[in-house]
């Protein structure tokens, strides 16, 4: 699902996606860093976004064991 924003080179990619309004809940499931970061910078605010469910981006990461993007939501202020 994170091919592209995985590599070094195609970190453009994933400030595009940021940009183009990508939910925080895919970046949290993915476990890419990157994507996850640059989304946050662009939309600070859709830290706590939940899915229908009620599932925070926190949540899902932490469940997936992306430690990376645990400690980036929490830094922003991440809530489950």
């Amino acid at each position: 699902m994170c091919v592209s924003c995985c590599l070094a080179a195609r970190r453009w990619l994933c400030r595009d996606l940021a940009a183009s309004g990508l939910p925080p809940t895919t970046c949290a499931r993915s476990g890419c860093k990157a994507r996850m970061r640059d989304l946050l910078r662009h939309a600070p605010r859709a830290v706590n976004q939940r899915t229908t469910d009620g599932a925070t981006p926190l949540l899902l990461a932490s469940r997936r064991g992306h430690t990376a993007c645990v400690g980036l939501l929490l830094k922003a202020g991440g809530v489950f």
